[in-house]
């Protein structure tokens, strides 16, 4: 009866903070939090493994399985963008690189507006100036 009232507040923190991963980064955060909880789950377990280590092969064969969930983790940490890979043009479509592009875009397009006279007549010559302007 006395863990109750700890339960339900540790519970209603686990949701808010769920809800608010989700809300200011995206749901794809939220999943990628469970195979690193797995993966500390493991480490501790390894501990344990290690100190009875009367059976090797079991013991490769985790330390395999960690190996690639650390290979998994740094996939997981470059698909989010926290690690940003800026060689080979690696870089180009990442969400910074991305905007960066559009604002160019945004400010070509509104150039060539004020200089037409008027906003909806297009002479399709934008498309050479954005180009030149990337480069």
């Amino acid at each position: 009866m006395m863990f109750l009232p700890f339960a339900g507040t540790s519970f209603f923190f686990y949701k808010y903070f769920t809800i608010l991963t989700v809300k200011e980064l995206t749901p794809l955060h939220k999943v990628f939090i469970y195979p690193i909880q797995y993966f500390f789950q493991k480490l501790i377990i390894s501990y344990k493994l290690i100190a009875n280590s009367s059976q090797k092969l079991i013991v490769e064969q985790y330390f395999i399985d960690m190996a690639s969930d650390v290979v998994a983790f740094l996939g997981f940490l470059i698909y989010l963008e926290i690690i940003e890979l800026n060689f080979c043009r690696l870089n180009f479509n990442i969400r910074k690189n991305i905007i960066k592009r559009g604002n160019i875009s945004a400010n070509l397009l509104g150039e060539s507006e004020e200089s037409s006279g008027n906003s909806s007549i297009n002479d399709g010559n934008d498309e050479d100036d954005f180009s030149s302007k990337i480069e």
